[in-house]
């Protein structure tokens, strides 16, 4: 983990990796919870809305996430309680000190934490994946800055 004089290090899980790269404005790192995607591009649909937004000729190859993020990483954030509870099992058998939370903390909306993965569902899905991602990554930005965090 990061030193006080060193950057901030974040990941960003989700269940494939494909997706979650909605986060790339502001992302540091992603992982997926499993290997199944593993090497796989950037999905189409996310590559529309990231062109939408100026990021075009986006590389990204999907990765599981490993035993040396929880060494290496200060903060994870998951997008369900399902990713959480994974991951805090994981950050409790290693002993690491990686703090984890639900991104969806951080949203306004106490109505919308959780961030659904959008695989396999139509492209309003994955505006709506990226409006929540978009919100949360602002709120904890500020935090983030402000040491709240």
């Amino acid at each position: 983990m990061s030193s006080n004089n060193s950057l901030i290090k974040v990941l960003f899980v989700c269940f494939g990796n494909t997706c979650s790269n909605l986060e790339s404005q502001f992302l540091i790192d992603s992982a997926a919870l499993n290997d199944w995607q593993q090497g796989c591009d950037v999905n189409p649909k996310v590559d529309v809305i990231l062109k939408r937004i100026g990021i075009k000729n986006f590389t990204h190859k999907a990765r599981p996430i490993s035993y040396k993020d929880y060494e290496k990483f200060d903060f994870m954030f998951g997008m369900d309680y399902f990713h959480i509870e994974d991951m805090l099992n994981a950050a409790d058998a290693l002993k690491s000190q990686t703090k984890i939370y639900l991104l969806g903390e951080f949203n306004p909306n106490e109505n919308d934490k959780v961030i659904k993965d959008p695989i396999g569902s139509p492209m309003s899905s994955f505006e709506k994946c990226y409006e929540q991602i978009s919100i949360c990554c602002e709120r904890l930005l500020e935090k983030i800055l402000n040491k709240s965090i």
